[in-house]
């Protein structure tokens, strides 16, 4: 499985839209939709996804 599909996997299975995780990195939800275009990168997907994990614990609070 690719980082990209890792994130979009976690994503879906946490409910989290891909805006909520752009504005959480402080970057535009289209900016993110486009760093989807390449494979990202190992550090940065690991970023993107404790954000995720975080994001979901806020959301179940």
């Amino acid at each position: 499985m690719t980082n990209n599909q890792k994130i979009k996997t976690a994503l879906k299975k946490a409910r989290i839209p891909q805006w909520r995780l752009a504005d959480y990195l402080g970057i535009r939800e289209d900016s993110l939709s486009r760093m989807f275009r390449y494979e990202i990168k190992p550090d940065k997907a690991g970023e993107m996804l404790l954000a995720i994990e975080k994001i979901g614990r806020e959301v179940k609070k």
